[in-house]
């Protein structure tokens, strides 16, 4: 499988299965510690599925390319991390930020079964997550229409909005020292292409016009 960097080809991915231990081979190293498979693509569809349902924004992470690719086949937002060796707290920033749900689906053995665990460990306290334990020798890209069904059944229950979250306020800045609310933003006056970083820099008005704020961020 190519694997592409800003349109570049960067490596290829190949899995080769020794017993239980899924060794991805060839993968480019830094890389692989740092990025998913198919991101964009999962954003993609992560988006389009929670405007069209009216859900929470989730992703499926998977440990290999094919079994991403079998759910991202169904329309399903995936990405593979390439084996449980290569998951990294990095990659739980990165899917914190991006989602707000995150389903981990190692296959149905040993490592796949660490894999869930140390991506749900990672993931505590900083974004919802469920672990999809599979049954013993299957993984995503063997999934039956009942695998499937199963699947969906639990994204559904786990996506859904409820009333208290479109309504709960938004934390977006917090006292360093007490971690107490300073300002927050009720849900339903974000918009649709709200950008999640704003920041300005206020040096140059300071040094060349001497500019000094008279109100601090507490008195506001």
């Amino acid at each position: 499988l190519p694997c592409y960097v800003g349109g570049e080809l960067y490596g290829h991915v190949d899995a080769a299965f020794n017993g239980e231990e899924p060794k991805y081979l060839n993968a480019p190293g830094a890389w692989a510690h740092s990025c998913f498979l198919f991101w964009d693509e999962a954003l993609r569809l992560s988006k389009r599925w929670a405007k069209k349902n009216n859900t929470k924004k989730f992703v499926v992470v998977c440990e290999g390319p094919a079994s991403a690719l079998a759910l991202l086949r169904w329309g399903i937002p995936a990405v593979a991390c390439l084996g449980v060796k290569n998951w990294t707290e990095a990659k739980a920033v990165q899917l914190a930020s991006s989602f707000d749900v995150v389903f981990a689906c190692g296959d149905g053995d040993t490592p796949g079964y660490e894999f869930n665990d140390s991506v749900k460990n990672d993931l505590r306290g900083i974004t919802k997550t469920k672990k999809l334990k599979l049954r013993k020798g299957l993984d995503p890209a063997m999934f039956g229409k009942k695998d499937k069904a199963w699947l969906l059944d639990v994204i559904e229950d786990f996506t859904a909005i409820s009333e208290e979250d479109e309504h709960k306020a938004v934390k977006i800045v917090a006292d360093a020292k007490t971690g107490a609310c300073l300002v927050a933003v009720d849900p339903r006056y974000f918009r649709p292409t709200e950008v999640e970083t704003l920041l300005g820099d206020p040096t140059k008005a300071r040094e060349r016009l001497g500019w000094v704020p008279k109100i601090t961020l507490e008195e506001m």
